[in-house]
């Protein structure tokens, strides 16, 4: 039986190359200016909206290009074929992997250079022809509040006032870094190193505005246990982003039941699982499913139970999915009270 085979290619964008650039077996390759650059036709586009609201201001093809060009350009690379067992997921980890070149990429290059567009294709006649497998452009989240996505129907959140966010960001600068530090949260495309972002941003707000050694308890005053099972306190991460998001979840939400991504768990349980996925990926680099060997035995055994009843019978993948949105809710959830000042 033929085996299967799979190649990958990938446009990044804002990376600044003059030759082509050997990577083991990869070749990175620098588009020409007359190949193109992103966003080239958006100049148009915003021509026409400064003309219909009365602007007299228009770019030219060479100043838009001059300002926009150097910033975006373009670059190539495509992967040799691979022989794979599971074609679907050796795709994913494919885009994964030059997801990872493109950051040590930003390391070496400068700048902040990203995934433009992807394709993978794969071929079972030993590369005598090949058919498209995934076709991807653009990154990050799609446009849409996760926390109001998540909440119950029937349910909704206190309308914020933009300019009310605007002006304390103005007039409190610590609030400013948060708020930006969020927005980075949100475009992570990564899900477990957007659960390892919100949980820093977590630690920061709540080592501002909490007392470190307070004892940590449930909504009826019972002291809650660590994994050691001793009383917790805002000592630890997990005692300290309970006590915070817990404050949170009373000024803004009906209910912490939003946050939580299965019917079974407590706040307490799941925000336990966001430290044990953080842990992992502090120390591994990445979330890592039991198969893989891990120095973090515990938590991940913990997480990959949580994962797995998450996914309701759909896998780890669509676990993965839920803490993702759910933490970055809480994220949410916490700085919406900390703007309108209802934090404790």
């Amino acid at each position: 039986m033929p085996s299967t085979l799979l190649r990958s290619a990938a446009l990044i964008e804002g990376l600044h190359l003059d030759d082509a650039l050997p990577i083991g077996a990869l070749v990175v390759v620098p588009v020409p200016h007359e190949g193109g650059f992103a966003g080239r036709e958006l100049r148009q586009t915003f021509n026409d909206l400064l003309a219909e609201h009365g602007f007299v201001s228009a770019f030219d093809r060479p100043s838009w290009a001059v300002q926009l060009a150097t910033r975006r350009r373009l670059a190539f690379v495509a992967t040799p074929p691979l022989e794979v067992d599971q074609v679907i997921p050796a795709s994913i980890q494919a885009t994964l992997r030059l997801g990872r070149l493109v950051d040590a990429l930003a390391l070496t290059h400068g700048g902040a250079p990203r995934l433009f567009a992807a394709a993978n294709e794969a071929s079972s006649d030993n590369g005598k022809s090949w058919s498209p497998l995934a076709l991807m452009a653009g990154s990050g989240p799609y446009p849409g509040n996760v926390l109001e996505r998540l909440l119950p129907d029937g349910d909704q959140l206190a309308a914020i006032d933009p300019r009310a966010i605007w002006a304390r960001a103005e007039s409190t600068p610590l609030i400013a870094l948060w708020l930006s530090l969020f927005r980075g949260v949100s475009a992570e495309s990564r899900w477990d190193t957007r659960v390892l972002r919100a949980c820093s941003l977590l630690e920061a707000i709540g080592r501002e505005r909490l007392n470190r050694e307070t004892s940590v308890v449930d909504e009826s005053g019972n002291a809650l246990l660590d994994h050691a099972g001793k009383p917790a306190t805002t000592a630890s991460l997990r005692g300290l982003m309970y006590t915070l998001v817990r404050g949170a979840v009373d000024a803004v939400l009906s209910s912490p039941r939003v946050l939580m991504t299965h019917d079974a768990t407590s706040l307490w349980d799941e925000i336990g699982v966001w430290t044990d996925i953080r842990n992992m990926v502090g120390h591994e680099g990445q979330w890592l499913p039991p198969a893989l060997p891990s120095t973090l035995g515990a938590p991940q055994r913990r997480s990959a139970a949580a994962l797995e009843l998450a996914g309701r019978g759909d896998g780890y993948d669509a676990g993965a999915r839920r803490y993702a949105d759910a933490v970055t809710a809480g994220t949410e959830t916490v700085l919406r009270a900390v703007v309108l000042e209802k934090s404790p």
